[in-house]
């Protein structure tokens, strides 16, 4: 699995938003799946650039609640991506994106 930087996702992102790509073109120019983009963008919905730059760390619980409550609910990758980001508002609430957890390319 290729591993895409910070900034790679917000350009991504952007161009998507801007309309200026289609998922399609942009999933081919990236070597991104169609879903992750639609994941991408659905978190910068919720949490704007700074989703994208300090993602949370993802605890084996928290995997779990959000497989089932996707299951439970035939949820669409985007509908998790919106889940995800309500489950983890008073996670994130008081944490601070500091220069340690940004790692852009």
């Amino acid at each position: 699995m290729q591993k895409h930087s910070a900034q790679e996702k917000i350009d991504v992102v952007h161009e998507y938003l801007e309309h200026l790509s289609t998922l399609t073109s942009l999933s081919k120019k990236h070597r991104m799946s169609v879903e992750l983009i639609r994941l991408y963008v659905a978190v910068h919905k919720g949490r704007g650039d700074v989703g994208l730059l300090c993602p949370p760390k993802m605890t084996p619980e928290l995997r779990l609640q959000i497989t089932e409550w996707s299951i439970e609910n035939d949820a669409t990758p985007e509908e998790i991506a919106e889940y995800f980001i309500l489950v983890l508002e008073q996670f994130l609430s008081g944490r601070k994106c500091t220069k340690k957890m940004v790692r852009l390319a």
